[in-house]
């Protein structure tokens, strides 16, 4: 994977870690998206796509209460951008699963 190559000469590559992390999200590999975007939000906190990508695998692997903490991070860095709508449906969905439903109905 082209991600992974870039990776390995530039360690501290925010964005490299992002997008290898969606890549291998894509492909089912959640473990090891769960590393590279955890990596990335390390390496850049204030990278709305690796925190909102990070929030989206998390629930899928079935952690909503994480997976909301970084949704609602990217929201608050980038309330505009123009995957707004997507993130705000994930968004409530893992604030259903936590058991905050009125938090969950804000953001249907």
């Amino acid at each position: 994977m082209l991600w992974e190559r870039a990776i390995e000469v530039t360690s501290d590559n925010w964005f490299a870690n992002t997008e290898a992390g969606i890549e291998l999200a894509a492909r089912g590999r959640n473990d090891e998206a769960l590393a590279r975007l955890s990596r990335a939000v390390e390496l850049a906190p204030r990278w709305e796509r690796a925190q909102a990508n990070l929030g989206f695998v998390l629930l899928r692997v079935g952690r909503p209460v994480p997976a909301a903490e970084h949704l609602m991070r990217a929201l608050a860095i980038d309330p505009t951008t123009g995957g707004e709508g997507e993130r705000h449906l994930y968004l409530a969905i893992a604030l259903e699963r936590s058991g905050r439903i009125e938090d969950a109905i804000a953001e249907y």
